[in-house]
């Protein structure tokens, strides 16, 4: 399918908080990132290998110094629990590259960020695409400053299928919302996409020249 496609008639589902002006970063702003490559080849998973290191290395390369890097965890490093833990809430901007699933995948009704490993760097990997330790779905990311002390999360990017496919069903939407907890914009995918580390680099360098999060993403699927 062809990501232009995915991006302008399939939709990128974006749910904003409040409405974002251009930025020109006079204060200190903190990024963080995890990207997965070898989920079939170190994992074993059969959804296959993607590019998310190299999406996430572009992004922050991308970014400069706009934003001051506090983590980037790739392969077997990237963990459920950076996304429903502290990790990703202890920056200002978040970026996720990997698989993703949608609101019917797991059986719960919560799309979720896939991964090969179960929350450590150590074998065994991914006994099923169900395990928990390998999703971090919906139900369990609250993301925002509201979360407690020292949460700061403002911006967050998932570069993967289906992480916001609910689907027009009332109750996925619901359960959707749950990730909201003081983050004004989460971006992603409500179906397929290509996943194409060279928008990594658009999308950054949008961002870097003060463009507003939600035209530079759009801008950089083109």
């Amino acid at each position: 399918m062809n990501k232009k496609i995915v991006a302008l008639l399939c939709s990128i589902l974006i749910i904003s908080i409040i409405a974002l002006p251009s930025y020109s970063f006079a204060n200190t702003l903190y990024s963080g990132f995890d990207g997965v490559n070898s989920y079939e080849t170190i994992g074993g998973c059969d959804f296959g290998d993607r590019h998310g290191i190299e999406y996430v290395r572009n992004l922050s390369s991308a970014l400069g110094s706009s934003f001051t890097r506090v983590f980037s965890y790739e392969d077997k490093y990237a963990w459920e629990s950076d996304l429903t833990g502290s990790a990703a809430n202890s920056v200002d901007f978040f970026a996720f590259a990997g698989h993703g699933v949608g609101a019917t995948f797991l059986g719960n009704g919560n799309g979720a960020a896939h991964f090969f490993t179960q929350n450590s760097s150590s074998p065994p990997y991914h006994p099923s695409h169900w395990t928990d330790a390998c999703n971090a779905d919906w139900s369990e990311i609250s993301w925002g400053s509201h979360g407690g002390s020292g949460y700061r999360l403002k911006w967050v990017t998932m570069y993967c299928c289906h992480f916001l496919q609910n689907y027009g069903n009332q109750t996925y939407y619901n359960n959707l919302k749950h990730i909201f907890n003081g983050v004004h914009l989460v971006m992603g995918f409500a179906s397929s996409m290509w996943l194409d580390p060279s928008e990594g680099t658009l999308y950054g360098g949008y961002i870097s020249e003060g463009m507003p999060f939600k035209e530079a993403f759009f801008r950089a699927a083109r």
